[in-house]
């Protein structure tokens, strides 16, 4: 209950009663057995509860509480500006049409005046120099740096003619993230883009809070999802497999004291599944003991995280574990030519939401899609340009689809779009839209210009028993819109 006390008690506001706790724990830990039962120290005892008793009615300190509360109704916003400083009319020719297709807003500056007039009304997410003296762009720096809203990482691209060693140094010095020089390869540029911005489209990180203490749980998930990342909690152990299974958490934060079964124990058991070598286990306790922490490293944990812990701390410590997981995690699971999903981690993912929109009683729509006649598009205009359709494909899908769908590359030209919590008539529309949108797409070729279409297949989950069966029924779908001529979307059920 001491070692309880000494790590909670803090998190909560309670300070001075968890530093009561902790100083009794210490001295019970060091006292001599003989004296448990003397008179003095039971009387010694006593008085120390009495003062935990009296510690314990005083008011937390909740003003970070407070804060962190307030910090919730803040809302974020997706919409993006680039600006653009150029140098000749090149610029807009190839630049406009990409951000459009991209569904960035693009403003475009002749002189270096109007574009620092322009970033002091509002300062864009990332600024684009054209042909530029490099060192005209300290003024341009200078301003951006001292902007409207006081931020000083304004991504900054370079496209400039010359491509040597130092046009590249004196770019990074002046805070570029990337220089291009012409002819701009638009698909790298496109990447780099979202790359840049990426941080804005990431789903957030999902975090699994395991702690028999209810309190503690809430506080940390209450902290966790403050600094921008989803949380599940969990207090009984032995659920744990069935709850990461269904939760997919990019990280473990587990407490080591529970009754019934240790923090070093559930970690034990997460290792010995396979799927789960990888999956980060970050333990919160209040253990200092190095024997202890060695023990509770090899059955499985990566970090200790000591009690109490400051929610930035917390923050950034959980954050920096999950992004990391993230991204070797992305050179497994995902596509390397698209970066979505890849055949195996799409139907996974199928398998999972289905699974959950069947728990919850929701319905889920699935798209197959198809790119319609690449082998033509590979035969005419070579492999390069087929990749960069269904790249181009992919990057669609990215920035139109909501935040809750998911893609994958299934294999080749064909796609699977997942669309939780969507009925057949909102998936039909949403698919459409896309089709359209990529007809729209112009992409130049040395045989000249090329338009692609796709065909897709939709249906929803309703009586699906598996997986399996909803993209039996949905390849199907798939399969009569290629017959009904291609560039069109067919829907059919599960249920039919």
């Amino acid at each position: 209950m001491l070692h309880t006390f000494s790590g909670t008690a803090p998190t909560l506001g309670y300070t001075e009663l968890g530093a009561k706790a902790r100083d009794i724990e210490q001295r019970l830990r060091s006292a001599p057995l003989e004296d448990a039962h003397g008179v003095d120290f039971h009387r010694l005892l006593k008085g120390d509860i009495d003062e935990l008793q009296s510690l314990s009615l005083q008011p937390p300190n909740i003003s970070g509480l407070i804060k962190r509360y307030e910090q919730k109704t803040k809302i974020s916003s997706d919409h993006h500006f680039i600006y653009a400083l150029k140098s000749t009319d090149e610029l807009d020719a190839f630049l406009t049409p990409l951000l459009d297709q991209l569904h960035y807003q693009l403003v475009t500056f002749s002189t270096i005046a109007d574009l620092n007039i322009g970033i002091r009304q509002k300062q864009p997410d990332v600024l684009i120099l054209e042909e530029i003296d490099f060192k005209k762009c300290l003024s341009i720096c200078l301003v951006e740096k001292n902007g409207t809203n006081g931020s000083d990482s304004l991504p900054i691209i370079f496209i400039g003619r010359a491509n040597t060693w130092q046009d590249r140094l004196e770019a990074f010095r002046l805070g570029g993230v990337a220089y291009f020089n012409y002819p701009v390869d638009l698909d790298e540029l496109a990447d780099c883009l979202e790359k840049t911005l990426t941080p804005s489209f990431e789903s957030r990180y999902r975090i699994l809070v395991v702690d028999d203490d209810t309190h503690l749980s809430n506080h940390y998930s209450s902290v966790l999802q403050v600094g921008g990342m989803d949380t599940c909690e969990l207090n009984d152990p032995s659920k744990l497999l069935d709850v990461i299974a269904e939760f997919s958490p990019d990280l473990i934060l587990m407490d080591i004291s529970m009754p019934g079964c240790s923090g070093i124990e559930a970690a034990a058991i997460v290792r010995q599944q396979s799927r789960y070598t990888n999956l980060p286990i970050v333990y919160l306790s209040a253990e200092k003991t190095l024997n202890q922490q060695l023990a509770a490293l090899r059955a499985g944990g990566d970090e200790f995280l000591h009690k109490p812990i400051g929610e930035f701390h917390l923050q950034t410590a959980v954050s920096i574990r999950a992004k990391r997981f993230r991204e070797i995690n992305a050179l497994l699971e995902k596509d390397g030519l698209t970066g979505l999903l890849n055949h195996t981690n799409i139907k996974l993912a199928l398998g999972r939401e289905l699974a959950g929109a069947q728990r919850q009683g929701k319905t889920l729509a699935l798209a197959m899609i198809d790119i319609d006649h690449f082998k033509s598009v590979n035969d005419l205009y070579g492999h390069l340009v087929g990749d960069r359709v269904i790249r181009s494909l992919g990057r669609l899908f990215s920035r139109r689809l909501r935040k809750s769908d998911i893609a994958g590359r299934y294999g080749g030209e064909e796609f699977v779009v997942i669309l939780p919590y969507t009925d057949i008539v909102e998936a039909e529309k949403l698919i459409n839209e896309l089709r359209v949108s990529f007809s729209k797409l112009v992409f130049n070729t040395d045989n000249g210009e090329l338009n692609a279409t796709f065909s897709a297949g939709i249906s929803v989950s309703g009586l699906a028993q598996s997986a399996e069966m909803l993209l039996s029924v949905t390849d199907t779908a798939l399969y009569k819109a290629k017959e009904s001529g291609r560039n069109c979307v067919v829907v059919s059920s599960v249920d039919e």
